[in-house]
């Protein structure tokens, strides 16, 4: 048999993405990215219908500028509930 893609199963994830800050507030500084499992967080989010009410989110930081950008839904690797979860510590830590 001759395999001619390997599968999903023990393959490493890893996405390309550019910084944009989408998501957030703020601007990104458009670097082009290679966002591996470990460098992205995961918000729950809440459910307030007041000021402060966001939906969930995976995120990750970029090491140029510091800026958070969440990724779209379809971007989102499986297993996303396990990833650390998004702190402020980790949001103001230095890039």
């Amino acid at each position: 048999m001759k395999i001619i893609e390997p599968g999903r199963i023990n393959k490493k994830w890893s996405l390309q993405h550019r910084c944009t800050a989408w998501g957030n507030s703020g601007t990104g500084c458009n670097a082009l990215l290679e966002i591996e499992y470990n460098d992205l967080r995961y918000f729950a989010g809440n459910d307030s219908l007041s000021w402060g009410g966001r939906e969930s989110a995976v995120s990750f930081k970029c090491p140029c500028c510091g800026q958070l950008t969440d990724l779209g839904l379809n971007d989102w690797p499986t297993g996303y509930k396990n990833l650390p979860r998004w702190s402020i510590e980790w949001q103001e830590a230095a890039a």
